[in-house]
């Protein structure tokens, strides 16, 4: 959060910075920002409670990061009782908080909800995170068909916070580079405002007339599809 909040205001973007706990750190960051000649603020924000949320102003673009603590699953079990936390985290209080915005702001506005890469080379002990990041995703296609918002959930690697600095024994990535890597300062062809794997259902939904007529071309080729083979059954 705070190297996107500095990336944001480096760009010259007015940031508003969130916090449930730890409103110490995240004024520190708004003075960092400020003295260094960008626009920033804070705001008490929890997720748990999306009435919380008072916008004073029309934000461009949401940069949901909230995570309770994550442990690492022991042996082959599944931890029911961290999925419910990382669930009520990851897809309740997204879709709250997602939707406190639109209310305000109207469509158009972008969320970012960070995903990870486990989802796709899974890992020892993150079933229950894997499990609730996936949720997410699939909310994140949803809402932006259904109102008519940008998303990106990009899979990221193992990044270096201070929650994650307990939790696995191998590289990660430096979270500035990282943030720089998805704010276009990279070599990236590709845009990364987009989901991994379901980018096709993130597309505004066709008029209804459209959607009417693939469904009667889908059903039209299903018939030919029967007659054809019911020709084929009586010519044997």
């Amino acid at each position: 959060g705070e190297a996107i909040a500095k990336a944001v205001a480096a760009g010259g973007g007015e940031v508003c910075i969130t916090w449930n706990r730890g409103q110490a750190e995240a004024r520190d960051v708004v003075e960092q920002i400020v003295t260094s000649g960008g626009r920033a603020n804070a705001i008490h924000v929890d997720v748990a409670n999306a009435d919380s949320l008072s916008l004073t102003f029309a934000p461009t673009h949401l940069f949901y990061l909230a995570t309770p603590f994550i442990r690492i699953e022991k042996g082959a079990g599944f931890d029911h009782e961290q999925f419910d936390a990382l669930v009520r985290c990851y897809v309740h209080g997204l879709d709250d908080v997602v939707r406190a915005v639109h209310r305000v702001v109207g469509a158009g506005f972008h969320v970012f909800s960070p995903s990870t890469e486990l989802l796709s080379t899974p890992a020892c002990g993150s079933s229950a995170y894997c499990a609730a990041k996936a949720a997410m995703e699939e909310l994140l296609a949803h809402l932006s068909r259904d109102l008519r918002i940008s998303v990106s959930a990009p899979r990221l690697g193992r990044i270096a916070t201070d929650q994650t600095s307990s939790l696995m024994h191998t590289p990660a990535a430096d979270r500035v580079d990282v943030a720089l890597e998805y704010f276009g300062h990279s070599d990236r062809t590709q845009p990364p405002w987009t989901l991994p794997v379901r980018s096709q259902r993130l597309q505004t939904a066709p008029p209804r007339a459209n959607s009417d007529a693939a469904r009667a071309g889908a059903h039209a080729h299903s018939r030919a599809q029967v007659a054809a083979r019911r020709r084929n059954q009586h010519s044997d």
